[in-house]
C-alpha cells in the first residue's frame, strides 16, 4: 500500500467517504485525531482503484451479470452436467470471480455450493452480487492452500478462472486432494504452455502485464505431478477456439456498452479500453501458438473404480 493511502490528507475526506460508502454500503467511520481515514477506509480506497464501479459496469455489459470473463454455454454447460451433482452434493468453486459462474453451478445442480476467492476485494464483490441476486450459495475469502474445509468435504471442486496465479501447484493440489471425496472431481479452466519453449517470452510478457503474475504449466509435467500427488492422469479438453471466439464476441458488445451508457459514455470509456486491452493481450497469447486453453479434469487415482 502506498504512502498516500497511509496518510491521506484531511482535505480529501470527502473522497474517502464516497469510496467507503460505495464499497461498504455504509457511512465512513469517524477518523482518529490525526484526521487520517480509518484502516478499513484506506483498504476500501485501495481496492476501489482495482475494481471501480466503472469497471464493474463495463464487465457486466461485456460478459453479463456476475461475470468478469466470458461465459460460454458450449464449454461450461456440458461440464456442469457431467459433474452429476445433486441436492445432496457439495461443490466448491475456487476463484469464481464476481459470483455468476458459481451461481449457475448451484442453480443447475441444486448442490450445496460454496464460493471461495483468495482476494478480499473480489470475495466482497461476489458476496454483494450473490446477496443482491438471491443466489443460493455461500461466499468467503480463503487461501486456496488452506480452505478450512474438512477432509472429504467436496464432491466437486471447480475453478472457472484457473490456477495460473498459484505458483506452488504441488501444495495446492495436495490440499485439494485432502478435501475431495473419493469419487469427486476437480475441474479447472486454464492456459497450458504447449509450444517448444516452456519459458517463452510471450508468456512472460503476458504475465508481467496481468493483475497478478501467472505461472503456467505444461500438460505432461502437470500430469506427472498430479500422479505423484495421488491423482489419475488428467483429462484435457482443448477449448481454445471456443474461448477465443467468446472473447471476440464480447469485443463486439463494446459498442452496445457505450450506447447504453448514454451521457456517461465518456466516463466509462477508459475502463472499457483497459478491459479490451486486457483481453486483447489474451488473444495475442493464443495467437502466438505457445499456449492452449484447456478444461482439465483430475480425479483420485483409481477413482473411477470406487463404489
Amino acid at each position: 500500500m502506498s504512502a498516500q493511502h497511509e496518510h491521506a490528507p484531511e482535505e480529501k475526506a470527502g473522497l474517502w467517504r464516497r469510496l467507503n460508502s460505495w464499497w461498504g454500503g455504509e457511512e465512513m467511520p469517524s477518523a482518529g485525531r490525526s484526521g487520517a481515514p480509518a484502516p478499513n477506509v484506506r483498504k476500501a480506497a485501495a481496492e476501489a482503484t482495482i475494481w471501480p464501479k466503472e469497471r464493474l459496469q463495463v464487465l457486466e455489459g461485456l460478459f453479463g451479470p456476475g461475470l468478469d470473463a466470458p461465459w460460454v454455454d458450449e464449454i461450461h454447460e456440458p461440464m456442469l452436467r457431467e459433474l452429476l451433482l445433486t441436492e445432496d452434493s457439495k461443490a466448491v468453486v475456487l476463484g469464481g470471480g464476481l459470483g455468476g459462474p458459481a451461481a449457475r453451478l448451484a442453480e443447475l445442480s441444486g448442490s450445496n455450493t460454496i464460493l471461495l476467492d483468495d482476494r478480499v476485494d473480489v470475495a466482497d464483490l461476489a458476496q454483494n452480487w450473490v446477496s443482491e441476486n438471491g443466489a443460493t450459495l455461500k461466499v468467503d475469502r480463503r487461501d486456496f492452500f488452506e480452505t478450512g474445509l474438512k477432509p472429504g468435504y467436496a464432491d466437486a471442486i471447480v475453478a472457472f478462472g484457473g490456477f495460473s496465479h498459484v505458483r506452488d501447484k504441488r501444495r495446492l493440489f495436495s490440499h485439494l486432494l485432502q478435501i475431495l471425496r473419493p469419487k469427486g472431481k476437480i475441474v479447472f479452466f486454464d492456459f497450458f504452455v504447449t509450444g517448444m519453449d516452456p519459458d517463452c517470452p510471450e508468456v512472460a510478457i503476458w504475465s508481467a502485464l496481468n493483475e497478478r503474475p501467472q505461472y503456467l504449466l505444461q500438460p505432461n509435467s502437470f500430469a506427472d505431478q498430479a500422479y505423484k500427488i495421488g491423482f489419475d492422469y488428467p483429462d484435457y479438453r482443448d477449448v481454445t477456439d471456443l474461448h477465443a471466439s467468446s472473447i471476440r464476441a464480447s469485443f463486439r458488445k463494446s459498442v452496445e456498452v457505450m450506447r447504453a451508457a448514454g451521457p456517461d459514455a465518456a466516463r466509462l470509456q477508459p475502463a472499457l479500453v483497459a478491459e479490451l486491452e486486457t483481453w486483447n493481450r489474451r488473444l495475442a497469447l493464443i495467437d502466438s501458438g505457445e499456449v492452449r486453453y484447456f478444461q482439465t479434469t483430475v480425479e483420485f487415482f483409481g477413482g473411477s473404480a470406487v463404489v
